[in-house]
């Protein structure tokens, strides 16, 4: 049996050879440079305003060394190009352990300046490779421009000892689609077996450096949203990753604005809901300006299999609760919400002493089976997140304990109470300071805790013994049934006082409602950490969860280059090496394509810059300067954009050219690639193995370059002198179906050629 290069068995094998050597790579050592542009055009804003493009640049790389697992083998470099590379690399290929402290101290003497030779950094880069000892080479690129100083990048494509080879190569755009030159930095990745990314926004620049990393190891994206959290908000909604057989998990917390250390942070919980403990040995924490990485070599303990739960959280002062401990209808739900709260308190070291308030004694008599504060207490300090935790359920006694000044968490419930308590006024003071210990708080009291519940932001309202309560994410998500706490043989249900009661938040400083009662008042109340250092804005972020183990989804270009009114041929990928034997029960997949509403060629041209332009020492083409005019602070959102959805498919039809051969594809209706410029590809896949479900995710950018319209195009003859006998010039000019020209150009006219008349 013989087959042709065409033929769907011929293609299958193939590529199954292909991903095999590339996934067995990644499991090898790794030496990765990092090629970084510091030519004139990096002084330019970023897409936010709020910076340049060189300072975003460097916390992104910043991120990507913080990335490297600490015992691994793996080593990080970096080298700068502008005019030409630097005549060594400002960090040499550096061990992993010791790369982020490196990493930070090479980036200070990288300054921006000169003119764009990114032949010349990629050459660098393949010098120092070349030196190094670990079996697998890659690169990543980032540039914010066009190349325009030799050696060029076509110069280190090729076989040659000073050329890529087979390195593996990640290339990130960081500017407007007008600024770089996509279609050959799309081709570049490409042949070097990576992917391509752009965007001038800083946020998605760091999210991309990611995702090279998970590009060119072992580790592939589980979840990456975008999102805002806001002012009014004291954590995100939840990103869950579902774990199946995964050897790690990491998540990676970034935002936008340059923050001290912990005025944002991940807070995870495990699938039991249990508060992952930051300093244990198996779990790696970094902080950065703009990012928060938490590394979990699985299994932790006995977990792994499951959903993973992580959160951005600011810092917290107090919890208050609207419900009592014993009062869920499923107990579990109960102890993982509260165990949700000591995740978000409590940053590692913090709550090493815990003082635990029980007024319902029934509960501490009798194991407390079903109390969500006491088996929340439990599994936490067995995991290791909190220290000692001492019980009371004297009035007395707790408010002596109070007196005594010696705990970091104080964790109180009154349920059956009524009236003033022995330790109203110093739990009340405690919850009016500012510093101090960290509360979580239940109080259901009808009357005497009227300074205790301002003081943590809230007020008492007439709703009471309410059945179901609903969060927002911050804390719990959907809706959680309540009902009035029984015990078997002891008299039937507990009667005394409320098992629910409802606040109104006062407004004050740092106050954010969690959960809502059915009549719309507070049933969880959180209160932050307020500082006149840093101010409670709107943040957008994102939270990346990438692991190890099974289901890589990969991007794979389907054809390029790709023109305007042509199908684009979305194309999404799961390495054989990373289907288990007998295959995946379903999977469902879908791509996100987000798309210019306008033609990015035709914005340019509609400025009239004909004139190329200089930016600290670096040249600018026409195309740029023209984009510059356009969009002078080089906005990210300048171009109006759409996201359209569609199905992937493996089953032949609609596109997907080979039924079961592991690529999900669709042919996009040729009305999608209207306009030239970017376009993101976003697969989202949903992959189940009998009861347990996970998601995948995978992303690149592909670049839409304009096609003129032959009907509107010009072609002209030119009178010029010494055309020769026989002859004549012609000027071609070519325009698009409105009759304008699709790029801004230096001359009148684009293309002079003398022909046979």
């Amino acid at each position: 049996m013989t087959t042709a290069p065409r033929d769907p068995m011929f293609f299958r094998f193939h590529n199954f050879v292909n991903d095999l050597q590339d996934e067995l790579l990644t499991f090898q050592d790794t030496d990765v440079m990092i090629v970084f542009d510091k030519s004139g055009s990096m002084t330019l804003p970023n897409g936010t305003g709020s910076d340049n493009r060189l300072n975003s640049a460097k916390n992104a790389a910043r991120l990507f060394a913080d990335l490297l697992r600490d015992s691994s083998n793996n080593r990080v470099g970096l080298i700068s190009f502008s005019t030409a590379a630097a005549p060594s690399p400002e960090l040499p290929l550096t061990i992993a352990s010791s790369a982020p402290a490196a990493m930070n101290t090479a980036l200070t003497s990288v300054n921006a300046g000169g003119a764009t030779s990114i032949g010349g950094g990629l050459r660098a880069a393949v010098t120092a490779l070349n030196a190094s000892s670990n079996p697998n080479k890659a690169i990543l690129l980032l540039t914010d421009g066009v190349e325009n100083t030799a050696p060029m990048i076509a110069e280190v494509q090729g076989r040659a000892p000073n050329q890529l080879r087979d390195t593996h190569l990640c290339a990130v755009g960081f500017g407007t689609p007008g600024s770089l030159d996509g279609p050959k930095l799309r081709d570049l990745a490409e042949r070097q077996g990576g992917a391509y990314r752009a965007d001038a926004d800083p946020l998605t620049l760091n999210k991309y450096f990611v995702e090279c990393f998970a590009d060119i190891f072992d580790t592939f994206v589980g979840k990456d949203p975008i999102g805002v959290l806001r002012a009014g908000a004291h954590a995100s909604a939840p990103t869950v990753h579902v774990a199946s057989s995964d050897t790690e998990v990491v998540f990676v917390l970034s935002w936008e604005q340059n923050l001290p250390k912990g005025a944002l942070r991940l807070a995870v919980t495990t699938p039991t809901g249990v508060p992952l403990n930051l300093n244990d040995a198996n779990v790696e924490s970094r902080f950065g300006a703009t990012y928060h990485i938490v590394r979990v070599k699985l299994p932790y303990g006995t977990q792994r299999d499951g959903r993973w739960t992580a959160r951005a959280v600011r810092p917290l002062r107090s919890f208050l609760n609207g419900f009592a401990p014993g009062a869920f209808k499923t107990p579990a739900i109960g102890t993982a919400i509260v165990g949700q709260q000591l995740a978000q308190l409590c940053e590692p070291g913090a709550c090493n002493r815990v003082l635990y308030y029980e007024d319902f004694t029934f509960n501490l008599m009798h194991g407390a089976n079903d109390v969500a504060y006491y088996q929340a207490l439990l599994a936490a300090k067995l995991g290791r997140h909190l220290g000692t935790v001492e019980r009371v359920s004297d009035p007395k006694r707790f408010a002596a304990a109070l007196a005594e000044g010696r705990y970091d968490l104080i964790v109180s419930s009154t349920t059956t109470a009524e009236g003033r308590q022995p330790y109203d006024d110093v739990l009340s003071k405690l919850a009016c300071a500012e510093r101090g210990p960290k509360l979580i708080v239940t109080d259901l009291r009808k009357e005497g805790n009227e300074s205790l519940l301002r003081c943590l932001g809230a007020q008492a309202t007439s709703e009471r013994d309410f059945d179901v309560m609903k969060g927002d994410g911050q804390v719990l998500t959907g809706s959680v049934g309540l009902s009035m706490p029984g015990h078997a043989g002891m008299g039937g249900a507990h009667t005394h006082g409320a098992f629910s009661a409802a606040y109104k938040s006062t407004g004050a400083a740092g106050s954010s409602v969690a959960a809502l009662s059915p009549g719309g008042g507070a049933a969880i109340l959180a209160r932050t950490v307020t500082s006149p250092n840093v101010p409670i804005t709107d943040q957008r972020f994102f939270i990346e969860s990438l692991a190890s183990g099974s289901a890589r989804v990969r991007p794979h270009t389907y054809i390029s280059p790709n023109y305007t009114g042509e199908r684009l041929h979305p194309t999404f990928h799961i390495p054989e090496i990373y289907i288990p034997v007998g295959g995946f029960d379903k999977v469902t997949a879908r791509v996100e394509v987000t798309r210019p509403l306008q033609s990015q060629s035709e914005v340019l041209a509609r400025t009239g810059s004909q004139e190329v332009g200089k930016r600290e020492g670096d040249t600018l083409n026409v195309r740029q300067t023209a984009d510059l005019r356009a969009n002078p602070k080089q906005s990210s959102g300048f171009l109006k954009t759409e996201t359209l959805t569609f199905p992937l498919n493996d089953d032949g039809k609609d596109g997907d050219t080979s039924a079961g051969d592991r690529y999900w594809e669709v042919a996009l209706p040729p009305e999608v690639s209207r306009f030239d410029g970017e376009y993101t590809l976003h697969a989202y896949f949903t992959i189940c193995q009998g009861t347990l479900c996970f998601e995948r995710e995978a992303q690149h950018t592909v670049v839409v370059d304009a096609k003129p319209d032959p009907r509107a195009s010009k072609v002209e003859r030119v009178q010029t002198p010494n055309t020769g006998p026989g002859l004549a010039t012609v000027r071609y000019t070519p325009l698009n179906a409105e009759g304008l020209p699709w790029a801004p150009t230096a001359s009148p006219c684009c293309a002079l050629k003398a022909v046979r008349a």
